[in-house]
């Protein structure tokens, strides 16, 4: 009875403080919001096509769709009627300051701030899942991190997909992991709505589920070799077929579905496809790694994890598995360079778009002489051994990472465009699974996040330029 009382004792001191952090992560996204209101309180960039979208559905005429929308309409059906209230909620508080327009830029926006507090705490409940036996200050850094992500923190204050599409993924992950598998596969039909390449991350989660069911009843299973683990889940599998249909249909449909529309579409988006021409555009996964690495640079860059990798390239060229070690890394040396001499492509949009900084890590990088890309071979291998062994480490079975891998590349290599947004949801899946890091690590990337969102915002809002059609242009990612 005792026990009882002291674990609901401290469930509620949990839910206390998870409210809690709810309320302060909307409020000083409340003050940032009040910032864009005064200095950018314009649509800007794609909300030149997102806002006029939901205002007509604001005004009831679902009939008409702009040809340049590439996603689903979730974020608009979700914004319109939330809009929609909290102006009816002002006319109220202060009529005298409503306005005509129910769904008027300022008010779209502010639901990205709603959402990204959620996307807070669903890291922080998603973490203290995966790893139990950390503690819950070191899930609150996790979380605090994935918030600030630079490349993703100016989102959560204009009215752009990427917020929503992040957090209602990490919610079906959240509902499936406690096994409440169709509340997951409705949130996964959400996040679909909000972006079209999360049915791969729907399906992962359904592999994670699967991998899950196959390993609980065997624990020694999840140390064996990826291709005995692979059998022995498949084998397990087959046993509980029966529980999997029953269970996981409603999450397995929604993958089904989704090919099902890549076919009859002729490709992902829904519209502008000639900007959107499915490529294979390998360096992506590369970009990827290095981006990872360069974010988590406390953990990935830390004097210890490079001893540690000068130890295990020692130890494999010495022993006596030295033939085989470094036939491997040659394989893999030899396919980074045949991917950087073939697959290294530039969109039209990144060489002429200079608003964002892409162009300029383009312009003033990569073109500046045709073997540059070369130079940066070294730390694409670095990062992917250090990216591999981080994930090798946490929570993931050795079959979960190679699935964690292959929806990473799906989603990736056939994006033309090198945006920076694309890796969001990568990049929280490895922050998620990874061992993690130190508090000190997370406290330091959480430091420079703070300064990097800081500088970002401030060009943002305050440095503003003149564009070539004489048009207000802003930096951004």
């Amino acid at each position: 009875m005792a026990q009882q009382t002291g674990n609901r004792s401290r469930s509620l001191r949990q839910e206390s403080s998870v409210a809690f952090d709810a309320v302060i992560i909307t409020l000083a996204g409340a003050i940032v919001t009040a910032l864009f209101q005064r200095y950018a309180p314009d649509a800007y960039m794609d909300e030149w096509f997102h806002v006029p979208q939901t205002q007509r559905y604001c005004r009831g005429d679902f009939q008409h769709w702009d040809p340049k929308i590439t996603t689903f309409p979730g974020l608009y059906l979700l914004a319109a009627p939330y809009a929609r209230a909290v102006a009816y909620l002002q006319s109220y508080v202060a009529p005298e300051g409503a306005e005509q327009e129910a769904c008027s830029t300022g008010r779209l926006r502010s639901i990205n701030v709603l959402l990204a507090a959620a996307y807070f705490v669903l890291m922080q409940q998603l973490h203290r899942r995966l790893h139990p036996h950390t503690g819950g200050e070191t899930a609150t850094l996790i979380a605090v991190v994935a918030l600030l992500l630079p490349t993703h923190f100016l989102y959560a204050f204009l009215y752009y997909t990427d917020v929503g599409a992040v957090t209602f993924i990490l919610a079906s992950y959240l509902a499936v992991l406690h096994e409440r598998y169709h509340l997951g596969a409705l949130l996964g039909v959400v996040a679909v709505a909000f972006r079209q390449t999360n049915a791969v991350w729907v399906a992962f989660i359904l592999g994670t589920a699967v991998l899950n069911r196959a390993l609980e009843r065997d624990m020694q299973a999840r140390r064996l070799p990826a291709e005995k683990q692979l059998l022995h889940v498949l084998c397990a599998s087959w046993r509980d077929k029966a529980w999997l249909v029953k269970s996981l249909w409603s999450l397995a449909a929604i993958p089904a579905a989704f090919a099902a529309f890549v076919l009859w579409n002729g490709g992902v988006a829904v519209g502008d496809r000639a900007h959107h021409v499915p490529v294979l555009h390998f360096m992506q996964v590369f970009y990827l790694l290095l981006f990872t690495v360069g974010c988590l640079a406390a953990v990935h860059l830390a004097p210890d994890r490079v001893q540690l990798a000068a130890l295990h390239l020692r130890r494999a060229v010495r022993g006596g598995h030295a033939g085989k070690a470094l036939r491997l890394w040659g394989s893999l040396a030899g396919i980074a360079w045949y991917c950087v001499q073939h697959y290294t492509l530039a969109h039209p949009f990144l060489l002429a778009d200079n608003r964002h900084y892409t162009f300029y890590l383009w312009k003033d990088f990569f073109a500046v002489h045709p073997g540059a890309k070369f130079t940066l071979l070294p730390m694409y291998l670095y990062s992917a051994w250090s990216v591999w062994h981080s994930l090798i480490e946490g929570s993931l079975p050795v079959v979960g990472v190679l699935g964690l891998c292959t929806a990473s590349c799906l989603t990736l290599i056939p994006a033309w465009l090198l945006d920076f947004r694309y890796f969001t949801v990568p990049f929280v899946m490895v922050l998620l699974h990874m061992k993690p890091p130190t508090r000190l690590q997370a406290g330091m990337t959480a430091g420079l996040f703070v300064l990097a969102d800081a500088i970002v915002v401030y060009i943002f809002l305050l440095r503003p330029f003149k564009w070539h059609d004489g048009s207000i242009a802003r930096f951004m990612f």
